[in-house]
């Protein structure tokens, strides 16, 4: 049920009698109630509280009811506000469908039972309360940046979204009632058969790599959602698929591999010896590449990532400094 406290109504009637009596059942009722006496009066209450329905008379001075249902169906802040008409010549089925092409979502006959005008009031507070959610749903589709396309389950396209115009380059009239291989490289109509038969089984597709073909002939890299869509029984109806285009991101991710490799191929070529070094076999100076004869220690410092701190080997010791080799030595039996 409707919170009726916090629901408003806007009852427009040129008579007072009429426009009071229905306020009054209305407030009854639980209802909130804005009161006009005609459309254009109306026009301006609607536009600062929003009401959550509009009850109008059709015949009225200055903007009858059916004006006011076309303004108010082309006004993007008041468009979504249920209408109901009422009149006393429902017998004029010309003028009533005039009211309901004009905007109007239902009419009632005066005179008519208070219960009923309830009644009727609160299915469409109800029914626009429950289609609000999908309103904003649909919204946040159309207008999601990426591809969202609906399909039957034998892949004809039912929906197309704005971010499948912008990613591909087909308008969704181009589009709905085509084939999904329309956009399907030839060497993925294997796999799409496959996603196709797995949805038909009621499987669920999670973020498969793969791609598609723009109008222009562009390959593109996409990472694809595809679900199933049932209908209120439980129907296995058809698919969503909703698409993200990856190309710039492998792209990069392709560069960013490609300077690695380089960059580790340079890393393994700069500071590394390699092949046959000419080497004194008497001083042990290495001959460089353009001839010149270099201090061992120099030459590998210059070419490799190493570095040097000076000693001095055992033998080398005792041979070039004896004495002080033998006094150290010596020491060194004494202390042990």
């Amino acid at each position: 049920m409707s919170n009726r406290t916090s629901s408003t109504i806007l009852c427009v009637d040129d008579t007072p009698d009429k426009l009071e009596l229905a306020a009054t059942i209305l407030r009854k009722a639980g209802y909130q109630v804005a009161t006009a006496f005609n459309g254009r009066t109306a026009l301006d209450i609607a536009s600062q509280e929003i009401p959550d329905l509009i009850l109008s008379d059709v015949s009225m001075p200055v903007m009858d009811g059916i004006e006011l249902c076309r303004v108010v169906r082309d006004d993007e802040k008041l468009r979504t506000i249920p209408i109901m008409l009422i009149t006393a010549f429902l017998k004029d089925a010309e003028s009533m469908a005039e009211g309901l092409r004009a905007g109007a979502d239902d009419y009632l006959e005066a005179p008519y039972d208070p219960p009923r005008l309830v009644a009727k009031v609160a299915r469409l507070i109800e029914r626009k309360r429950a289609e609000e959610p999908l309103a904003r749903l649909a919204a946040i589709v159309e207008n999601c940046e990426d591809a969202i396309i609906g399909k039957s389950l034998d892949g004809t396209i039912t929906s197309w979204n704005f971010g499948a115009e912008k990613m591909y380059g087909y308008r969704a009239e181009e589009m709905i009632g085509q084939p999904i291989y329309a956009i399907v490289p030839d060497d993925r109509y294997e796999e799409l058969r496959g996603i196709l038969h797995s949805i038909s089984k009621g499987a669920r597709v999670n973020r498969l790599q793969t791609q598609r073909v723009a109008k222009d002939g562009r390959v593109i890299d996409v990472l694809v959602t595809i679900s199933p869509i049932r209908d209120a029984s439980g129907r296995l109806v058809g698919a969503s698929a909703i698409a993200r285009d990856i190309t710039e991101r492998l792209q990069g991710e392709a560069e960013r591999e490609r300077l690695i490799k380089e960059l580790q191929t340079a890393l393994a070529e700069v500071k590394t010896l390699r092949g046959i070094l000419p080497i004194c076999m008497h001083c042990k100076k290495i001959r460089d590449d353009e001839g010149a004869w270099r201090q061992l220690e120099v030459y590998i410092k210059e070419h490799t990532n190493a570095d040097f701190s000076h000693g001095m080997c055992e033998p080398c010791a005792k041979k070039m400094y004896p004495e002080i080799y033998a006094r150290l030595h010596s020491n060194g039996n004494k202390e042990e």
